[in-house]
């Protein structure tokens, strides 16, 4: 690395600078913060072992002040080295085509708080979801913008294993605490339903949010590392993460692994991969375990019970029909009005809080569909922009699914889980970055790396690492 580093002495000019420079150097810094978030689940549970005091914000508003400054960094420098090799404007635009529309998505944000006001709860967020207007825009232009910088299969796959095995940490203490062989009172501290499984996270559903990425990661890497100790370490562990996930309860995140492990039946087909026996594996392991956490938590069977009722009440659209799904028909219905009464800009940050929790009886102060939540929020061409963003990234993968790496096709597979399961939750300051790392870790460039025009450095014209 420190001979890499050496390219840059004796540079006297911006273009010389983007000359010598590579997407391994952006990669370089990007990635700092990407590890960071990836552990901050564990670093934030080590931290309030060792201060009961302290917060998760703590640990996540460092990284992403972080991940802000890199994510500008690194475009800069990416827009630099494409346009001193000769791509045109066009090309380079079309080639940041998510980044424009989270680009857009941010701006519209901002004109939406901007006319509801810049009032503290516009600005900062409420206290308990800390999502401030920066964490919005943060998701889409820095979050996604680092990862996308990520080029090397190599670094890929290492976040993809950072997750995947750090989440033990987490895990063997959850299960130790919740089968009464270890009490962890800080668990205990956190906003729970008795028989849930919270661990370090506010709330149930946050943790079933992470233990979801975590299992179809580990699906990914069973699929496709080359090594069999590492396969049946990623096997290994999506066994027991689904176990952890059926007992913490989840219903809709569990629905969202499920299905996602039927599409990735159509991904391998798409994509030429030859890993159907393995995927047979993984999907008799999950079933398994499913079943064994169902046995363990016959709470679990009243929830069967409870949705199957809940269904019936949809189908006949009866009165107790807005009350499935935990009350998400009624606060679904509540936020059409919502979006219908201010549809350009929307209410700005939580704007609707004060409304649905009395409209709703009480129910939640957020929809429980990510993007209601975005269009009653910042309006319905702020949700359009977004999921511009989203639908130019999958579609892109669709166009060049020939060319993906095994590591892409991976974060693909764990961010269409989790935009799955968006229909049914809320954003949170620490889940929600992971949809869009692992979107941006799918990405994959259509530009070539062409070498530097006028230069003698060897390095500026390595081949293009975006190959994969």
């Amino acid at each position: 690395m420190l001979k890499s580093w050496k390219r840059f002495h004796n540079i006297e000019s911006f273009r010389a600078l983007f000359q010598v420079m590579t997407p391994r150097d952006t990669e370089r810094v990007a990635v700092i913060p990407l590890l960071l978030f990836v552990l901050s689940p564990v670093l934030a549970m080590i931290l309030r072992l060792i201060d009961p005091d302290s917060t998760y914000q703590m640990v996540t508003n460092p990284i992403q002040t972080l991940t802000v400054a890199a994510g500008i960094l690194t475009l800069i420098c990416c827009i630099g080295m494409q346009a001193v090799r000769g791509h045109s404007a066009e090309d380079i635009f079309y080639d940041h085509t998510a980044k424009v529309c989270f680009l857009l998505f941010a701006i519209l944000m901002l004109v939406s708080v901007a006319a509801n006001g810049f009032t503290e709860l516009g600005i900062h967020g409420d206290s308990y979801r800390r999502e401030s207007l920066l964490t919005f825009m943060s998701y889409g232009l820095f979050y996604y913008g680092c990862a996308a910088m990520i080029v090397s299969e190599g670094v890929k796959r290492m976040l993809c294993r950072v997750l995947v095995y750090s989440s033990w940490c987490i895990t063997v203490p959850a299960l130790l605490d919740r089968y009464g062989v270890l009490q962890i009172k800080q668990f205990h501290d956190m906003r729970q339903e008795a028989g849930t499984l919270t661990a370090n996270f506010f709330q149930y559903n946050h943790y079933a949010y992470y233990l979801m990425m975590v299992i179809m990661v580990s699906l990914g890497l069973f699929l496709f590392e080359e090594k069999r100790v590492w396969r049946v370490a990623a096997l290994v562990t999506m066994t027991a993460q689904t176990f952890t996930l059926v007992t913490n309860r989840t219903r809709g995140c569990l629905l969202a692994c499920l299905v996602m492990l039927g599409l990735t039946w159509v991904v391998l087909r798409m994509t030429g991969k030859k890993a159907g026996k393995r995927l047979a594996a993984a999907t008799a392991a999950f079933v398994i375990a499913a079943v064994i956490g169902y046995l363990l938590s016959p709470e679990n069977w009243q929830r069967i019970v409870k949705t199957v009722d809940e269904a019936y009440n949809l189908a006949a659209q009866n009165e107790n029909a807005k009350y499935a799904g935990a009350g998400r028909g009624l606060l679904w219905k509540l936020t059409v009005k919502y979006i219908s009464e201010k549809p350009l800009l929307g209410w700005g940050t939580e704007g609707i809080r004060d409304r649905m929790v009395i409209e709703s009886g009480h129910l939640n102060n957020r929809p429980h569909n990510e993007y209601l939540e975005y269009a009653a929020f910042f309006g319905i061409p702020a949700c359009i922009a977004y999921l511009s963003a989203v639908l130019s990234v999958f579609v892109r993968a669709i166009r060049q699914r020939k060319l993906l790496s095994v590591m892409s096709i991976t974060a693909l597979i764990a961010a269409g889980t989790y935009l799955m399961s968006a229909f049914f939750g809320n954003t949170m300051f620490y889940t929600a970055p992971f949809l869009f790392i692992f979107m941006g870790l799918g990405f994959r460039s259509d530009l070539p790396e062409k070498p530097a025009e006028q230069t003698n450095q060897p390095e500026a014209s390595e081949p293009a690492a975006q190959s994969e």
